[in-house]
């Protein structure tokens, strides 16, 4: 490809833009090349540069991931690229007309209708490679510990050490230290934000920094304490819809509480073990919430992965196909243990449950499906997809970027549903420049930032 002594361009190239769905704005002069990401509105977008992780590509690789994509590349008038609004303008007339996304709301909050918006930082969005995003993560907090916890290095297991392949872990009985507080916080505040997730269940390596459920926990118990859940109303996922409506999180003005429940456990789809949901919001209308953060990928289902050495191998092992298998009647382990999910799958996504299907679609996509379920299903076991599921991810995560398998799992999910609104997805720093609208909760995304980088 010819390449002119200057190139200004609008381009859709989903490896430069994390997976998400959006036009970038390309410039090259000849000699170095930008790229920028003008879809959030009133957001001076960072720049990024041939120099950055994972970003070392020329100029015909980047134009060769744009025509690989299939969709066109849009010459773009020379204009400043300082003047936010206009590109703006261009890159919501670009999504809407060749990818047929809605532009993204402007956030705002009871304090920022007020009084101007501060200016946030838009989400950075690269593909890089696991151990480079495990390394930047680690990156963070080792020296969070060093400034947050200084001198208190009894609070910490000693295994864990700085230089290592580890993040910090806290001891298991000063795990609660893994949940951000707010400073100055009375005992009552303190005991309702640590208590929103009982000590008996905390995931394994809970008292781990990479922990998403301590991270769940620090976002959504203190914001409900605090009253701001109102503020998710403005997520937008990138279909143009809210992540959390606002009949969910209620109106900032309405004086009925909000039901949130985190680790909720789902009694109602047949499981002899009911297994929880990392949030539930919503009462008629129920939003599930997966959250991850270093996780590679959604939960997949276990029966594949039974080893020969577990007593229920024999009874329950799969193939991972959607077989008769091991002179089971049903086709799927799951249902032969009276397990729900099949009776309802056929109901909402494009998987029949009276044929063969090779390999079985749940297998990778198990976490997923449940959670939308859970949404869909109401407590007496009726179908009534008056919800959704919502995943919430780290943009940074590459198995959530294109190729990776959390996205993978997405996107065979939301491709087979009959109603693809039913699964929703924003990142955590979408969250996170959200609740920056609010001055009030600086603090806490000032620990964000300090913490995990968002």
């Amino acid at each position: 490809m010819e390449l002119r002594q200057i190139i200004r361009k609008l381009i859709y190239a989903p490896q430069l833009s994390g997976g998400r769905r959006t036009f970038l704005h390309f410039f090259w002069n000849g000699g170095a090349w930008s790229l920028r990401d003008f879809s959030a509105p009133g957001v001076e977008p960072t720049p990024r540069y041939r120099a950055d992780p994972g970003l070392d590509f020329t100029v015909e690789q980047i134009l060769e991931m744009a025509r690989v994509s299939g969709i066109p590349c849009i010459d773009a008038p020379a204009h400043p690229v300082t003047d936010v609004p206009f590109w703006h303008k261009k890159t919501v007339e670009a999504n809407r007309k060749y990818l047929g996304v809605g532009p993204a709301p402007q956030a705002h909050s009871a304090v920022s209708a007020q009084a101007p918006a501060a200016k946030r930082t838009a989400p950075t969005h690269v593909e890089v490679a696991s151990a480079d995003y495990r390394d930047r993560l680690r990156a963070t907090f080792w020296p969070y510990r060093e400034e947050q916890f200084a001198g208190r290095d009894d609070l910490f297991d000693d295994r864990y050490q700085p230089g290592g392949a580890q993040p910090p872990v806290f001891k298991s009985k000063n795990a609660h230290c893994n949940v951000l507080l707010r400073p100055g916080a009375a005992r009552d505040e303190i005991e309702a934000v640590l208590s929103a997730i009982p000590t008996g269940m905390h995931h394994k390596w809970f008292r781990s920094m990479t922990s998403s459920q301590a991270l769940t926990q620090s976002v959504f118990a203190n914001l409900k304490w605090q009253g701001k859940l109102g503020l998710l109303a403005d997520l937008r996922g990138e279909d143009g819809l809210p992540v959390f409506p606002p009949d969910v999180v209620r109106p900032r003005y309405a004086r009925e509480p909000l039901s949130l429940r985190l680790e909720y456990q789902v009694c109602y789809l047949g499981e002899p073990r009911p297994t929880s949901v990392d949030a539930m919001l919503g009462g008629e209308y129920r939003a599930a919430v997966e959250c991850k953060l270093s996780e590679p990928g959604i939960g997949v289902c276990s029966r594949p992965e039974l080893r020969p050495s577990e007593p229920n191998y024999q009874r329950d092992h799969c193939d991972g196909a959607y077989t008769h298998q091991r002179c089971r009647f049903a086709r799927c382990a799951l249902t032969e243990r009276g397990i729900a999910y099949w009776r309802y799958i056929p109901e909402l996504l494009d998987w029949p449950a009276d044929e063969d299907i090779e390999p079985c679609p749940l297998r990778s996509t198990y976490q997923l499906v449940r959670n939308i379920l859970a949404a869909c299903v109401t407590p007496a076991g009726v179908l009534d997809p008056a919800g959704h599921a919502v995943l919430l991810y780290d943009a940074r995560n590459p198995g959530f970027a294109e190729g990776g398998q959390g996205h993978e799992a997405w996107q065979t999910v939301r491709t087979a549903l009959k109603n693809p609104v039913l699964l929703r997805r924003c990142t955590w720093q979408e969250l996170a420049a959200c609740l920056r609208q609010d001055a009030e909760l600086d603090w806490l995304t000032g620990a964000l930032r300090d913490k995990y980088g968002l």
